[in-house]
């Protein structure tokens, strides 16, 4: 995994593009991951709109745009996925699973090297005789587990006895592990929720027959969650929508400790059907609970005057003139309270509260002038970014009631005055567009001149709203 850092010094950002992430694949799951910066590699801050960004079927994200960095000094990057386990079996193997696409190795549970095969897409495991459990399992260092992964078994039906497909969560050992396992008994499909415990096996739920009926080419798609004490399962015909809920959960704490995931299949005791059965699995995935890191890269941004930024709107982001600003005062939030009968009054303190200033800003033009006008009317938090040796108070400030003078009768110029509060910045997920459909509408007045204007959708997405837009009608 890699991250590539590129300032663009006259829009007071950094862009942060990604490579090398597990991909993902059209409808098994979605694969997501997360950046973080930081200027001590302890503390860490989700860059903004990418605590949650989806990655494609290239292991890459839409390029990111940071334009809160720490200004003058080293800033750290690191990227992280939830999902700690992507295999689509995009390799050939004709003995064994080798390695998942995210480098695991597998660990085969029951049978030989020879039961397993890697060809054209898929992982296959042949079944020559009733009651041999047979398996893979990766390690994903974690068993806070969301396992999704595809089953698909060429026979139309299970005859004599059931055909079973395990998806195994939480997985330590042959002995260990909650389980999935997907039924497929004459053309009827359930699913059973289980843990095997020191070798015992026990049901925990079981489901009653899924509504889709089975064809011998049908695929599967199981999902298990094990996460905290909350064990669940649901499973699907993969052409079929996702259903909303799940059909089996159940709260269990006795296992806590396994980190792998497994996918294993068995012809149980009694099925007749031709051996060798062969099981196939696809688009097998594991998010885990928290994310797994790879420090990726480092940049010293520099930043030569203050800029007036808007976290969730960075299309009003300006490099602003600051020609004044006041004392900083911080108002004391305690008090003080007469008691009956003692001469010292009881103190009720607290911590003071923030920074109140009030900054004045210059602009040169009408054209200026206009644009920190729209920039006042968003009414948005604004985020006073300022260079690393200054003595302009910066932060993230609550604007109050704003005055604009003109600097001669006649003239053009004006000074803003800004009374400021300083505030908590707004979350991650405070995610900032620099443009909207109404930038779309307002440019281009067919489908063909936007077509013509931005040959791609990355093209689209890079155009800048002006900043008329926070104005509505």
């Amino acid at each position: 995994m890699t991250l590539t850092l590129t300032p663009d010094t006259p829009n007071a950002r950094i862009q942060i593009a990604t490579a090398g992430m597990p991909p993902a694949v059209a409808g098994a799951t979605v694969v997501t991951g997360i950046v973080q910066r930081s200027i001590d590699q302890i503390r860490w801050t989700i860059v903004r709109s990418a605590a949650q960004i989806t990655i494609d079927g290239s292991g890459n994200i839409a390029t990111i745009s940071d334009y809160e960095f720490a200004p003058g000094v080293v800033n750290f990057y690191r990227a992280g996925v939830n999902t700690r386990g992507v295999d689509t079996f995009s390799r050939t193997s004709a003995t064994t699973w080798s390695a998942a696409d995210t480098g695991q190795t597998y660990v085969r549970n029951g049978g030989a090297d020879a039961d397993f095969a890697v060809a054209a897409g898929i992982g296959t495991a042949s079944h020559g005789a009733v009651n041999t459990l047979k398996g893979q399992a990766i390690d994903v260092g974690s068993g806070e587990q969301q396992i999704v992964i595809d089953v698909m078994l060429a026979v139309g039906s299970s005859l004599g006895a059931p055909i079973t497909q395990w998806v195994c969560g939480r997985y330590s050992d042959a002995n260990n592990y909650y389980n999935a396992q997907l039924n497929l008994n004459g053309a009827v499909v359930t699913v059973v929720l289980a843990k095997r415990v020191a070798g015992v096996l026990t049901v925990l739920a079981t489901s009653g027959t899924l509504d889709a009926a089975h064809a011998g080419s049908d695929w599967w798609r199981v999902k298990l969650d094990t996460l905290g004490s909350t064990i669940r399962t649901k499973a699907w015909k993969r052409t079929l929508a996702e259903p909303p809920a799940y059909q089996l959960t159940v709260t269990d704490t006795s296992l806590n400790s396994g980190t792998q995931a497994a996918a294993l299949s068995r012809l149980e005791t009694g099925n007749t059907n031709t051996t060798p059965v062969v099981v196939s699995f696809d688009n097998f995935f594991i998010n885990t609970g928290s994310p797994q890191f790879t420090q990726a890269a480092n940049i010293t941004p520099t930043l030569d005057r203050v800029w007036l930024k808007s976290p969730s709107r960075p299309f009003l982001n300006r490099p602003v003139t600051v020609v004044g600003w006041s004392d900083v005062a911080r108002p004391d939030r305690s008090a003080d309270f007469d008691v009956v009968g003692r001469s010292f009054p009881v103190a009720i303190t607290d911590l003071r509260g923030s920074r109140h200033v009030a900054l004045e800003l210059y602009t040169a033009t009408g054209d200026d002038a206009q644009t920190m006008d729209y920039v006042l009317a968003s009414g948005d938090i604004l985020f006073v970014h300022t260079p690393l040796v200054c003595d302009v108070p910066g932060g993230y400030m609550r604007v109050g009631d704003t005055n604009e003078r003109k600097t001669r009768p006649r003239g053009v110029s004006r000074v803003f005055a800004l009374p400021l509060v300083e505030v908590a910045a707004p979350g991650p997920d405070v995610a900032g567009n620099i443009s909207t459909w109404q930038t779309v509408l307002n440019s281009y007045a067919t489908w063909s001149a936007l077509l013509a204007a931005n040959p791609t959708w990355a093209d689209l997405l890079a155009r800048i709203a002006p900043p008329s837009e926070v104005v509505v009608p």
